[in-house]
């Protein structure tokens, strides 16, 4: 999770604009991703007449007592996976501090090297190549390293890796925001409460 800014951030030449519903700004000076909840328990299934595969991941909030879960689908003779996240609303009690939180969920891979090149696609269309702290027609300079990477992932983002060629894709079925801030971790903002 991140910790969203409130508007009074004091950056020059900037209107301090907090974070909301069509900006995501991490506090400054607190712009690095916290753990959000802990890992519990994975509870694993399989479906005899379809052979479907189920892993139920289980995550818990020690402060609110929220439990949250991942659940992945293996298909037999498919090369892809199904996520379902389900992280329920943010309890009001994480926000006790009136800072409000920004939960996002990790797609973390060992020892994959994607040289902070990533692909999103524009509009649900083609695919975009993104690097880091880069901008085709101008040269970015910034305060604000995740939200200046950040953009909106209607349909996939995908890193490859430089070594093997191997790709990851995520496919949402919803429009989210999302980035690959460090080599092998895709990042979509999963909900909000600010």
């Amino acid at each position: 999770m991140y910790t969203p800014a409130t508007g009074n951030d004091h950056y020059p030449d900037s209107d301090n604009t907090p974070s909301g519903a069509y900006i995501f700004k991490p506090k400054r000076g607190d712009s690095d991703k916290k753990q959000y909840s802990t890992f519990g328990k994975i509870t694993t299934m399989k479906f005899e007449t379809t052979g479907v595969n189920a892993f139920e991941l289980e995550y818990r909030d020690e402060e609110s007592e929220e439990m949250y879960t991942a659940l992945i689908l293996t298909v037999p003779g498919a090369n892809t996976l199904e996520w379902e996240v389900q992280l329920h609303a943010i309890p009001v009690s994480r926000t006790s501090t009136n800072t409000g939180k920004e939960v996002v969920a990790n797609w973390d891979l060992v020892n994959f090297a994607s040289a902070n090149t990533f692909y999103t696609d524009s509009n649900g269309l083609e695919m975009q190549k993104r690097i880091l702290n880069e901008r085709p027609d101008f040269t970015l300079e910034t305060h604000e390293f995740a939200s200046s990477n950040y953009y909106p992932i209607n349909s996939a983002i995908a890193i490859r890796d430089t070594n093997s060629g191997m790709q990851l894709t995520v496919m949402n079925d919803r429009s989210q925001a999302g980035s690959v801030l460090a080599d092998g971790s895709v990042e979509l903002l999963q909900n909000r409460r600010l």
